[in-house]
């Protein structure tokens, strides 16, 4: 075959990994169509990279590979080729765009889980909130597949930062109606929104979020020395202290001092209740909002072309206000120890 006619592989590349090969690298060759290949690429596929073509009697040759380079899409994680503007992998379902090539030897050894490019506000989320960076093998799903009004390539374009993990549960939401806790959600609140810019309802969450540690800040220690004076007066009167009495006395303390009191509580349980609601409406919330800002501007602009432009430019996640974020949650932390 002529495809074992070429011994030199020095300056070809590797269609698994893309990389050029070098004099010292350890190539393995196809005994059926001849394709070199790094040996670690082959080991962490199991087989060859073009083992979807044998059937075709495909035999690989230098000209072939060079014209692959310039009208293929290959696949970091599987190495299959796919067209030039597909978003997803034709055979694993992992997305093409913003691979590295360390995702497959990552997938190889890690659970199926969201996109690797995670930020402050974002974890790999699949399906208990961790792993690592494709698609799990028995969720396969078409660019052009439905999801309420618009496709999944569009949503795509929208999400960029962790796509498997939002699409599936995208997916599960327009088909079953059942969404997932987003722990990133929980956790960061107001500040999740933002960075998935979501700018509107994250505002309003993270202003009523810094109001509830404002207060708790500013309150506490005028609850904690109320508590501390309660406590000291009911352990006079007896060697140990009584919880029971302890509220007790503090229910018949004046009724500003025991607002004072219970304020840092209140504010932590409303807090809790934010992060709660977050945590079980954010997936869903998220989904609604990419399907009503694709069709505003497909709304807008009547040319595909423009369309998918606005939707690239609009999509992804705002680093900046994860950052700034990040700094002001800090601050609000530290609040209570600048008022000691």
């Amino acid at each position: 075959m002529k495809g074992f006619a070429i011994l030199d592989y020095s300056g070809e590349k590797c269609p698994k990994c893309g990389k050029p090969f070098s004099s010292g690298d350890d190539i393995v060759v196809c005994p059926i169509c001849g394709t070199p290949q790094h040996r670690e690429c082959y080991d962490e596929l199991g087989h060859c990279v073009n083992e979807e073509k044998h059937s075709d009697d495909f035999v690989w040759t230098k000209e072939e590979n060079q014209n692959n380079d310039g009208s293929s899409n290959i696949c970091k994680v599987c190495g299959s080729e796919n067209a030039d503007d597909a978003l997803f992998c034709k055979r694993c379902g992992s997305p093409l765009e913003n691979q590295d090539t360390t995702q497959g030897k990552n997938a190889a050894d890690s659970d199926p889980a969201g996109n690797s490019t995670s930020t402050p506000f974002e974890f790999n989320q699949m399906p208990m909130g961790f792993g690592s960076g494709t698609f799990p093998q028995a969720f396969k799903l078409d660019e052009k597949e439905d999801m309420g009004g618009v496709t999944a390539g569009e949503v795509a374009k929208l999400v960029k930062v962790n796509t498997p993990y939002y699409l599936s549960i995208f997916k599960k939401l327009k088909t079953f109606g059942i969404g997932r806790f987003n722990f990133a959600g929980f956790l960061f609140t107001g500040g999740w929104y933002l960075y998935r810019k979501q700018y509107l309802k994250g505002a309003i969450i993270s202003i009523i979020v810094a109001i509830t540690m404002i207060v708790s800040g500013l309150y506490a220690g005028q609850s904690y020395e109320i508590f501390s004076d309660v406590s000291a007066s009911v352990a006079t009167n007896e060697l140990s202290v009584n919880t029971y009495e302890i509220m007790q006395q503090i229910m018949q303390l004046p009724i500003e001092k025991q607002i004072i009191f219970y304020l840092p509580s209140i504010m932590s349980i409303i807090n809790f209740g934010i992060m709660l609601f977050c945590g079980f409406s954010a997936n869903r919330g998220y989904y609604s909002f990419c399907v009503k800002k694709i069709k505003s501007i497909k709304e807008k602009n009547h040319d595909s072309r423009k369309t998918k432009e606005e939707i690239e430019k609009f999509g992804g996640v705002d680093t900046k206000i994860a950052l700034c974020m990040l700094v002001c949650y800090v601050i609000l932390q530290m609040f209570p120890n600048f008022l000691r």
